[in-house]
């Protein structure tokens, strides 16, 4: 499912569960103007764009988005290990977003090692 969600996210270059046909696109937004998910947390894939044409994902350069997708990777960080069955897409997105926050944590950490 993770891998089926990050290939609808790259081919179609649109949020997996939308591309899929499992979510429709609602305009929720909050008093800063970020996109909300139904249940109110914030959508984290109106700060990801991808690439179609070469494959790629771009995130948003904002320091807020990019500690929101840290600490969603910060359980997988720290080494504690959780089930990773995503049944559904909505919960593989999840998983993208996880692998997406371990890819900027890994870099961001590699910078820091040069720097020093």
């Amino acid at each position: 499912m993770v891998k089926r969600a990050f290939s609808l996210l790259i081919e179609e270059g649109k949020e997996p569960a939308i591309a899929a046909g499992e979510k429709t696109a609602v305009d929720n937004t909050d008093e800063d103007g970020r996109k909300l998910n139904d249940d109110g947390s914030v959508n984290l894939f109106s700060g990801i764009s991808a690439c179609t044409k070469d494959g790629h994902v771009h995130v948003q350069c904002d320091p807020g988005f990019i500690s929101q997708l840290l600490l969603l990777a910060e359980p997988e960080l720290s080494g504690l290990k959780q089930e990773r069955h995503a049944k559904t897409i909505e919960i593989a997105q999840k998983e993208v977003l996880i692998c997406i926050g371990i890819t900027l944590f890994n870099r961001f950490h590699r910078i820091q090692q040069k720097l020093k």
